[in-house]
């Protein structure tokens, strides 16, 4: 006998939380399944504990440039405690999650969803039927394939080691790579990031690239470009990696290996095929309402959904609220419109984006004014205590719309959200600059560039 819901949500994530929830509201009878702890990714292995982590780094990083003017004694980031301290946020929501869906009505149940048809799944020996389903899974760790790919650890066990090891290789030349390898380094391991690209961080800027890169070279880590892993061994000596080069192969000694190659659409074990869902590499194919492309019942979001949009908590809440829009209408009426979505990797400093950049606006016949500049040596910079800023904008020669932004240094994290919000609205480059900025700040300083 098969149990009836108004809605199934698949996941209970950012995404499919908000759905539930939103749907419950309106009094649909809804269902969540989960395969693992209840609140998904964002909230116990992505965004807010990896910030709790990479915060530690900018922190220690800027106490330790302040020594030579401000401060004296020395400072360590002690790893256990800040294991314990991303606890302090990640515990709860395994503790309350479940029981704050329970407390709106919301059917709860453990293990995979598997589809056993258009509108059923199955969860262990329990049948769920619905008239809608959402398929908010998230993503996982995209799997390591080369010998010994087992001896490697993901970016979700970094976070609960419970020591440090002293050698660290990081594999891939990404976000996750790029953030936890500034922190590595400010604990004090002796860290490598291999990327088997030209230059790594390819979505960002290039210029604003070979500044972080040389950023990073100077806190000690060993940047191999060009670079690509064949093979992992043990060693008498810890592990031992076989690094594939284009003047040949080289061997490196570590004590832990990190697959930090990014994440791909968590759909294994969903039987997607017997739910007539397509799906491909990027995730379950969807329209501009979030609507399943063969599967009129069935709306997917968040990083499981094939949406053309980086992987993002931003764009997976969005979908969200599109998604139970249109279930609550009854049809797809609303279509998803992301706009300038602005995305930062945290390293130290942080390096952030939004808009088109130099490569794509060119590709397009675009004429423009790129206005770049190296900001390192700036006094807003350095009295922040910090060593290295850039940032290049692209103008529209004709309009003089903001086409993009691209920030390196104190603060862009938060900077870019005026740079997005500007791209958004259409405003000009005259526009933005006439607004009158708080002084001395950040802010101040890349839209001088304007």
């Amino acid at each position: 006998m098969s149990l009836s819901f108004d809605l199934i949500c698949v996941g209970s994530g950012p995404a499919a939380a908000t759905v539930a929830v939103t749907c419950a509201k309106a009094g649909w009878n809804v269902a969540i399944v989960e395969s693992q702890d209840f609140g998904g990714t964002c909230a116990l292995h992505g965004c807010n504990p990896k910030k709790v982590f990479t915060n530690a780094a900018a922190l220690f990083d800027r106490f330790q440039r302040s020594q030579e003017k401000l401060t004296r004694g020395k400072a360590r980031i002690e790893w256990s405690d800040l294991v314990a301290f991303q606890h302090e946020f990640t515990d709860p929501v395994r503790e309350k999650s479940e029981e704050k869906f329970e407390q709106r009505g919301i059917k709860t149940f453990h293990g995979v969803a598997r589809f056993v048809g258009e509108r059923i799944i199955e969860v262990g020996e329990q049948r769920l039927e619905a008239r809608r389903i959402f398929l908010g899974v998230g993503a996982r760790p995209t799997p390591l394939k080369i010998i010994g790919n087992e001896l490697a650890i993901t970016s979700d066990d970094f976070m609960e080691l419970a020591e440090l090891p002293a050698r660290v290789l990081f594999l891939g030349g990404g976000f996750i790579s790029f953030e936890f390898a500034h922190l590595a380094a400010r604990v004090g391991s002796q860290v490598t990031i291999s990327d088997r690209h030209e230059l790594p961080l390819r979505s960002f800027d290039p210029d604003l690239v070979r500044l972080l890169m040389k950023s990073s070279q100077e806190a000690g880590i060993d940047i191999r470009n060009e670079t690509e892993a064949r093979q992992i061994e043990r060693s008498a000596n810890g592990l031992r990696v076989t690094l594939t080069t284009k003047t040949g192969d080289k061997l490196i000694d570590v004590d832990l290996v990190v697959n930090s190659g990014g994440r791909v659409p968590d759909l294994a074990g969903l039987n997607l095929e017997a739910g007539s869902i397509a799906h491909g590499k990027r995730g379950v194919q969807v329209n501009e309402f979030l609507q399943s492309t063969t599967n009129p019942a069935v709306y997917a979001g968040g990083d499981c959904a094939d949406t053309g949009v980086q992987m993002l908590a931003p764009t997976a809440n969005e979908s969200a609220r599109i998604a139970a829009k249109n279930l609550l209408a009854g049809e797809p009426a609303t279509a998803v419109d992301y706009g300038p979505v602005p995305q930062v990797v945290f390293s130290v400093p942080p390096l952030a984006a939004v808009g088109m950049s130099e490569a794509d606006a060119r590709n397009k016949g675009l004429e423009i004014d790129i206005r770049y500049e190296d900001l390192s040596t700036k006094g807003e910079v350095r009295k922040l205590c910090s060593s290295t800023a850039g940032c290049k904008l692209i103008i529209d020669r004709r309009s003089d719309r903001i086409l993009g932004a691209h920030l390196l240094g104190p603060h862009a994290d938060e900077v870019i959200n005026v740079f997005a919000l500007a791209i958004r609205q259409k405003l000009t480059a005259a526009e933005l600059k006439s607004m009158l900025f708080t002084y001395p700040t950040m802010t101040a300083e890349y839209c001088r560039l304007l």
